[in-house]
């Protein structure tokens, strides 16, 4: 199970951010999402459908977050450090 091979612990949230989703031949697409769970190395999210690899900016807060989506099901999003 994803629990057991997590570094870092996540907690559960309730937050909104805005997914910046890098495609080929520079094309960026935006989505509107919602986070379930975060932590150090990543959080769990809803509102967007990508491939795992694609690399993502998280846009949370202020704050800019880079990161990969390392599997679709909701949409787990690891950060890359």
């Amino acid at each position: 199970k994803a629990g057991e091979r997590r570094q870092f612990e996540r907690r559960g949230c309730a937050l909104r951010g805005e997914l910046m989703a890098h495609g080929p031949r520079g094309k960026v697409d935006r989505f509107e999402v919602a986070l379930s769970d975060i932590g150090l190395g990543g959080c769990a999210l809803t509102g967007a459908t990508l491939a795992p690899g694609t690399e993502v900016e998280l846009r949370l807060s202020g704050h800019v977050l880079p990161g990969r989506v390392i599997q679709q099901e909701g949409s787990r999003l690891q950060r890359r450090g």
